[in-house]
């Protein structure tokens, strides 16, 4: 009897665990997913203003030096690099 009051309850404890980490993992998805959407309002609104105010070609300088992928420096007609890493979403600095 006492096994099966143990082996009980360690089912318990490992569905506890699996239910544990699974909102840890939910909660990780909101997290990125708020952040991800202030990037994109932070953009917008940078967007927005310099093209307001007559900077964007400031704000594409700036970014210039700032985005070293093909793909992302393609949107804002910028040349390629040289030497890009594909997996490095940004430039340091």
């Amino acid at each position: 009897m006492a096994s099966t009051k143990l082996e009980a309850l360690k089912k318990k404890h490992l569905e506890e665990a699996a239910r544990i980490r699974a909102l840890e993992a939910k909660e990780a998805i909101r997290q990125r997913k708020a952040e991800t959407r202030k990037k994109i309002l932070v953009g917008a609104y940078l967007l927005h203003k310099t093209q307001k105010e007559g900077n964007f070609d400031a704000l594409v300088a700036e970014l210039d030096k700032f985005l070293i992928r093909k793909n992302d420096r393609t949107l804002f007609n910028l040349t390629p690099l040289e030497t890009s890493d594909e997996n490095v979403p940004f430039a340091e600095g």
